[in-house]
């Protein structure tokens, strides 16, 4: 089952202590909708899954990363981008179904989660929004947040 908005705040409210400050240490696909991202702080490492699979839409930590499918290109993408990356801020945009991790260390970009049953994606941009990649194929070229 998918979240809602208040799961998601709760799930929310748990990540964003451990996740803002760390260090994202890899990002593995765990099928062709769903990956996870590792972090380290403080020593201590916390893996983040992101599930875009319909009826599925979820973020959680998991306990240890699980092994890793090959030749999913958003996830290279993403690897290539974020690995080495500090979080600097974790949030919900819109009061919606959207999650955004937003990495510094030497440039911005921004990881955007969008959680929403019709049409579920997740964006890396750059600091100006421009799309960088999406997980799934989108025309516009600079992204902006769905209308709650």
């Amino acid at each position: 089952m998918s979240l809602n908005y208040a799961q998601m705040q709760s799930i929310h409210r748990e990540i964003k202590p451990l996740v803002t400050g760390a260090i994202c240490t890899s990002v593995k696909s765990v099928s062709s909708r769903s990956f996870v991202i590792s972090f380290e702080r403080d020593g201590a490492a916390h893996h983040l899954i992101f599930s875009f699979q319909e009826g599925f839409l979820r973020f959680h930590f998991c306990r240890k990363s699980p092994a890793q499918i090959k030749n999913v290109p958003f996830i290279d993408v993403l690897s290539a981008n974020l690995v080495g990356k500090k979080v600097a801020e974790c949030m919900i945009l819109n009061d919606d179904r959207i999650l955004a991790l937003v990495f510094k260390d030497p440039k911005d970009l921004q990881l955007v989660a969008e959680f929403l049953p019709k049409r579920p994606n997740c964006y890396l941009l750059d600091a100006e929004s421009n799309i960088i990649a999406a997980l799934n194929p989108v025309e516009a070229v600079i992204y902006n947040p769905p209308a709650k």
